[in-house]
């Protein structure tokens, strides 16, 4: 997942979203990314991408 990124919201945050990096990802499963600092729902997730391509981005500008 080197060049990864996503972005997701985070309520509180500087703009209300942080950006995990893909080396952080421990585990993608069914309704939740596993990383090394805990998890997060697929739902939060509106920007994704890789080597500062696009890949996704749906629903936050």
């Amino acid at each position: 997942m080197e060049g990864v990124e996503i972005f997701y919201v985070h309520r509180g945050a500087p703009g209300d979203f942080k950006v995990l990096k893909g080396e952080d990802i421990i585990d993608l499963g069914r309704s939740f990314i596993t990383h090394t600092g805990g998890e997060i729902p697929y739902h939060r997730v509106f920007r994704i991408t890789r080597s500062g391509k696009e890949i996704l981005s749906r629903g936050r500008t």
